[in-house]
């Protein structure tokens, strides 16, 4: 069962796909070991397990206008909420606090979200271990298909953030 927020207010624009000119600052490597991913504490209604569950149960290659540019509103959806409370996948990763942020890591567990700056709204997709994750748009507007970091930096020329514990706004 798809949760779909019943107003625009819950939509959350995610512009993938479209890239804006803008400067990006650098981003340090995270050469801590890899960490697992963890809801515990954050208040998600789904843990990371069952989030990725979902993700995979979700996965589509037919245009879905629910899907179509809405990245972070998607990963809400993925942990049980119906938008994250930020207003775009960019703005998503500059609030989550730094105890749970693995900026330039790209060892992802399953169920951790990566993000990408991208000059304007950015992008996040969830993993679903192996380097592999579920991401909306890159196969065609409104798919959610499964793809790599690479994959999004080669194609949409993406710069890579990092990746974060399963931390939303909308419950902090």
């Amino acid at each position: 069962m798809k949760m779909r927020p019943k107003t625009a207010a819950g939509a959350l624009a995610c512009a993938a796909g479209i890239l804006l000119a803008g400067n990006i600052p650098a981003i340090a490597e995270d050469v801590s070991a890899a960490a697992a991913c963890s809801s515990t504490g954050l208040g998600d209604p789904n843990n990371c397990t069952k989030a990725v569950s979902w993700a995979k149960a979700h996965v589509h290659t037919s245009y879905d206008a629910d899907y179509y540019r809405y990245c972070d509103r998607i990963n809400a959806w993925a942990y049980g909420f119906s938008a994250s409370g930020s207003e775009t996948a960019y703005v998503h990763w500059t609030q989550i606090p730094a105890t749970y942020k693995h900026a330039g890591s790209a060892d992802v567990p399953a169920g951790g979200l990566a993000f990408f700056s991208n000059g304007g709204a950015g992008h996040t997709m969830i993993s679903i271990g192996g380097g592999k994750f579920l991401s909306n748009d890159i196969h065609g507007n409104g798919t959610y298909t499964q793809t790599t970091i690479a994959e999004i930096k080669s194609s949409w020329g993406a710069t890579y953030l990092g990746w974060a514990q399963p931390w939303f706004k909308v419950n902090h």
